[in-house]
């Protein structure tokens, strides 16, 4: 997907209200750190997992960008339906996106 259709995903989500989280600052961190530090140790068409130490944490990678990128595990800790799921901003959400495209094309994903 080029990066305009990915601008133009994002943005009409946002003006017609079709993002299924609401954007959180300290997730849009802590996503970004993940990306550019962390390890990946799994990565299917719906998450992606990510090793900090002795933690991982799985993201939603499924129906980009509708409900993407939002947290669904960390650690032992899973996130209900109806709390502790935010987005990044539209800059991660492509960060993401590339990192996983990247993946795909290396054929690591299963």
């Amino acid at each position: 997907m080029t990066d305009f259709k990915i601008a133009i995903c994002c943005f009409c989500n946002k003006i017609l209200g079709l993002y299924e989280h609401k954007y959180n600052n300290a997730w849009d961190v802590e996503l970004n750190k993940m990306i550019d530090n962390c390890e990946v140790i799994q990565c299917n068409e719906f998450r992606i997992s990510f090793k900090t130490g002795e933690k991982i944490t799985e993201v939603w990678i499924g129906n980009p960008f509708y409900a993407y990128a939002n947290k669904i595990k960390d650690g032992h800790l899973s996130y209900s339906y109806f709390g502790g799921k935010h987005r990044p901003s539209y800059k991660t959400m492509k960060k993401l996106y590339r990192l996983v495209e990247s993946l795909e094309n290396k054929k690591w994903i299963a």
